[in-house]
């Protein structure tokens, strides 16, 4: 659940409205998700940031500010990742992290041929592709933009995807000390995971028995089947059981689209 959702819920409900009244619309909207669950978390995210205010503590009371009525929330922050689930919930679902996938705007034209020969384990071969390659020790690909964009991948771990963009910080402030950016500048663009739902499946039969217009399955152009939540994220599913979780945000997107699917496929008597 983004902040994003906690927004729109506000807007359809005149700007402002009691928790209870808000988890109410979020179950009525959203019936396969468990929005509602995180909503006071939220909430208090948002306030922070100056998106809403609470107007009455006894009551619960949030109501929208002027800036919150007027501006989308787009961006997810790292602190967004795992300010309601972590990584730990995930793994207790048995849910493992695969990529983390990030980006920061340098604020700043770069001139990657000079960058390739002053920055040491870089890749640059712009007869091939337009951006210079930075790796991390711990196996974190950086992708540096001549227009200043910077995309972070590799990174199974909020931990190590802080790690890798900072060591690719520390590298680049020697050489251009006008760059200030941070690992908190980060957007978070895409996470990828996996599970096992731990049995073989027929993916004709589970198509046909789903009959969702969200459901993809044609073998012949790819192997699985495309579960697409109506949270964000696609859900690929194989036949060993795999699962492959990617397109979320933050790892509440992850979880909550886990539930979605497996919910689904419990319905039709997959999931016993």
């Amino acid at each position: 659940m983004s902040q994003e959702d906690v927004r729109r819920l506000l807007v359809a409900l005149g700007g402002e409205a009691s928790l209870t009244k808000l988890s109410n619309l979020a179950r009525e909207q959203y019936p396969n998700r468990s929005l509602h669950a995180y909503l006071g978390d939220r909430l208090k995210a948002m306030e922070r940031k100056s998106i809403v205010e609470k107007t009455d503590d006894k009551a619960s009371i949030w109501r929208l500010t002027e800036s919150g009525s007027k501006n989308k929330i787009g961006d997810f922050s790292l602190d967004e990742v795992d300010d309601v689930v972590t990584e730990h919930d995930l793994e207790e679902e048995g849910i493992k992290v695969a990529n983390i996938v990030g980006s920061l705007e340098l604020d700043s034209q770069l001139v990657l041929e000079s960058l390739a020969e002053q920055i040491p384990n870089t890749e640059y071969h712009p007869e091939t592709s337009p951006s210079l390659i930075f790796r991390d020790e711990n196996g974190v690909t950086v992708m540096i933009h001549s227009t200043g964009r910077v995309s972070i991948a590799g990174a199974k771990s909020k931990d190590k995807l802080i790690s890798g963009t900072e060591n690719f910080l520390d590298v680049i402030q020697k050489v251009r000390p006008e760059v200030k950016k941070s690992a908190q500048d980060l957007s978070i663009d895409n996470i990828v995971a996996n599970s096992e739902l731990g049995r073989e499946l027929d993916l004709a039969e589970v198509a046909i028995a789903l009959d969702l217009e969200n459901v993809e399955y044609d073998p012949e152009q790819f192997a699985g089947l495309i579960y697409r939540s109506e949270i964000n994220p696609t859900i690929l599913i194989f036949n060993s059981g795999k699962c492959v979780i990617a397109g979320a945000k933050t790892f509440t997107q992850i979880l909550d689209s886990y539930h979605e699917v497996t919910g689904e496929l419990a319905d039709i008597g997959v999931m016993l």
